[in-house]
């Protein structure tokens, strides 16, 4: 017979537990708990640790990711590019 999988329940359970485990020296064991920490890893909601997007105070392209704005350049080179040889 088939031993039967585990539950959903059981499986967020270990990885809830996992998270605490692995996050628990995350920012020198500050303020945040660990499992507080095992939600989340970002330490505080300020302008630094926040996710860009979500952010007020960025507008525009600012609130684009790293990545994104690495990609917008090499769109920009790339047409730069084939013009200079349309030309």
């Amino acid at each position: 017979m088939k031993s039967s999988p585990k539950s959903k329940r059981a499986i967020r359970r270990k990885h809830i537990h996992r998270l605490i485990k692995k996050r628990k020296d995350y920012w020198s064991g500050g303020a945040r708990t660990p499992r507080a920490l095992a939600n989340t890893p970002t330490p505080c909601s300020c302008q630094m640790c926040c996710n860009v997007r979500k952010s007020s105070w960025a507008k525009g392209k600012e609130r684009l990711t790293l990545q994104e704005r690495r990609q917008e350049n090499i769109k920009d080179l790339v047409s730069a590019a084939l013009e200079e040889i349309n030309q």
